[in-house]
């Protein structure tokens, strides 16, 4: 489905958002 195609996207987004952000603060 295209729903969860959508959400599969926004998870690996923020998953690498996160990841940025906690490299930054280190």
């Amino acid at each position: 489905m295209v729903v969860n195609y959508l959400i599969l996207i926004i998870c690996v987004l923020l998953g690498v958002a996160f990841v940025t952000l906690l490299e930054r603060k280190i």
